[in-house]
């Protein structure tokens, strides 16, 4: 059984796939990676060191980007690839990616979750407020 590499997004940790990562059980082995490296080089550096062999890759917005990458380091051992809310593309700008990693890293954690907050909750819905609560917490 071939293992499922998750990848969360930015900001995020294993909790992300809590509620579906079970789900795949019957078909996959599940392993979740969380790659916060300086580079994106160097994310895909950590998730080609963390799993053995072949695998399907999948990641969230930034981890989208990191499976996508990890995909075309390694075609001969990623045998699926599944990107969820990232765009096929390189990032439009990553200097502002550059720039939320700095600031993870100098401890000013609430100011990218605020960012998050604004650029995530600005379509009202039936349940925007409590997305935005959620994620505030």
């Amino acid at each position: 059984m071939l293992p499922l590499v998750m990848i969360p997004a930015l900001c995020c940790d294993e909790g992300l796939y809590d509620d579906v990562k079970d789900s795949f059980a019957d078909l996959v082995t599940t392993q979740i990676v969380v790659p916060y490296e300086d580079s994106l080089a160097a994310c895909v550096d950590k998730v080609l060191g963390a799993v053995d062999g072949d695998f399907i890759v999948m990641g969230t917005s930034f981890g989208g980007h990191v499976a996508r990458e990890t995909a075309f380091a390694a075609p001969e051992r990623v045998k699926g690839l599944w990107i969820i809310g990232a765009g096929a593309g390189a990032v439009a700008n990553p200097q502002l990616g550059f720039a939320r990693s700095a600031k993870l890293r100098d401890g000013r954690a609430d100011e990218v979750y605020q960012q998050f907050f604004q650029t995530i909750t600005h379509l009202p819905g039936e349940r925007g407020q409590e997305a935005a609560d959620r994620f505030l917490a």
